[in-house]
């Protein structure tokens, strides 16, 4: 790409252009290489990424976990690193107590509990708002809010079309079936 930037101009010093390419594919080397040493420390359940410490789902495009910062993107030696992981959780499962483990579940279960009450209450409000505006909407063209008022604020023409197409469906679809059933039956 240096190459091509450095044809457009026309003073441009061929030697200035071979070293930016140079420098360019060692850098992309140096990538290829780095990622290609990665490894990934993580839980697959159903084709998805989860967390192996926190069983939350991960992006792949990230290093970490975003909930807990367990790093399941690391760079080296797999058994090391592997070794390193299983260390450091083994020792902070070790420095929990059940006690402290069991509060921040409640704790965690109180907050949901919590997030789920006022999600459920602003659904409420937003259902009461529309309801009201729609309400209003109905009495300003003279109707009357209720299960029937959608109907009564269609334009007149469309009414009777939808009121034919309501007879008219039910009735073939039993004509059809009587038809079928008492028709003589092909030799």
């Amino acid at each position: 790409m240096s190459m091509i930037l450095l044809a457009a101009r026309s003073e441009a010093n061929p030697a200035v252009g071979a070293i930016m390419a140079v420098v360019f594919l060692v850098v992309v080397v140096a990538l290829v290489l780095r990622e290609s040493t990665a490894q990934y420390h993580i839980v697959r359940k159903g084709s998805l990424p989860y967390c192996p410490r926190c069983n939350r789902q991960i992006s792949m495009k990230r290093d970490h976990c975003r909930a807990c910062g367990y790093r399941f993107k690391t760079y080296g030696d797999s058994q090391q690193s592997a070794r390193t992981a299983a260390n450091h959780t083994a020792g902070r499962l070790e420095a929990e107590s059940t006690k402290e483990a069991e509060e921040r579940l409640r704790l965690g279960e109180l907050a949901a509990k919590e997030r789920a009450e006022k999600r459920i209450a602003l659904a409420a409000a937003r259902r009461a708002e529309r309801r009201a505006e729609r309400d209003m909407r109905y009495r300003a063209k003279g109707v009357e809010p209720g299960p029937w008022a959608w109907f009564k604020v269609l334009p007149d023409v469309v009414q009777a079309i939808m009121l034919g197409l309501a007879f008219a469906i039910p009735t073939a679809v039993v004509l059809v079936a009587l038809w079928s059933a008492l028709a003589p039956s092909a030799p």
